[in-house]
């Protein structure tokens, strides 16, 4: 028999996942050990399109000025941001970005600014998101981000 990965639990294993962080404290305690350890860290990065949303992204900013971004960590969709923070996630090192696009266009009536994140030069993935929003395979929201290029 197969031997099963472990599954992705919030805090528990090889992999971190979490939603926005409520203040830089907060970041810290989450994504601080995992980044230092080289743990892979996936987070649910400003979901949304208004400024506070998009504000989120400043608790990653630790008191000292450095960022809580490099190599392990992985954001998901990231539609509130703006290039300057897509840069910032590039001059850090961060790892990527996955975008969902029909969730993101269903949820928010917007999505990942995909140009902007490739300018910086970060890596763009696509997935497929949850079942309620996402569609059932990659190959339909590669259909979705045809749509969107067009």
């Amino acid at each position: 028999m197969p031997k099963r990965r472990p599954r992705a639990r919030r805090g528990v294993g090889w992999l971190r996942y979490i939603n926005d962080f409520t203040s830089p404290a907060d970041a810290e305690k989450n994504v601080g050990p995992a980044l230092s350890a080289g743990t892979p860290y996936i987070i649910h990065l400003c979901e949304g399109t208004d400024i506070g949303t998009r504000d989120y992204f400043d608790n990653l900013k630790k008191a000292d000025g450095s960022w809580l971004i490099g190599p392990p960590l992985v954001t998901i969709n990231c539609v509130a941001l703006d290039g300057p923070q897509f840069q910032t996630l590039a001059t850090n090192r961060g790892a990527g970005v996955v975008w969902s696009p029909l969730s993101n266009f269903l949820l928010y009536g917007a999505t990942t600014k995909v140009a902007l994140a490739r300018q910086a030069g970060l890596p763009v993935a696509i997935g497929c998101d949850w079942a309620p929003s996402g569609t059932k395979n990659l190959l339909g929201e590669l259909k979705i981000a045809k749509l969107v290029r067009s």
